[in-house]
This record gives C-alpha cells, structure tokens and sequence, in this order.
C-alpha cells in the first residue's frame, strides 16, 4: 500500500505505526513563501485523503 501511494502522490509514507507525509515544499512554495504549483499540489493532497479515506474504511 504505502508503495502504490508514494508511486502516485511522489511522497514518503509510513503507514505501519503513523502517518509521514513529506512534500518537497521547495517545489510548491518559494524563498519568498509564495505558493506556485497551487493546482498540483491541490491535487497531490486530495488523492492523500481520498486513498487514507479508502484505507480507513
């Protein structure tokens, strides 16, 4: 499981004992703390929730 969702959000998981998510901030928010790539990353974290929504169920 933990494979098939870092394959598709491209992030780390630990889903044995808690849940680790790293996002390469750098790559989503500048020096400055403005957000670029807004879309993508909305995207990353709602396929997050709806596979932890799927694994909780």
């Amino acid at each position: 499981m933990e494979d098939l969702l870092e394959g598709i959000l491209g992030i780390e998981l630990d889903l044995d004992e808690e849940i680790k998510v790293r996002i390469p901030l750098d790559y989503y928010v500048t020096d400055d703390l403005e957000l670029i790539n807004e879309n993508e990353l909305k995207e990353k974290l709602t396929n997050l929730i709806k596979e932890l929504e799927k694994r909780i169920q």
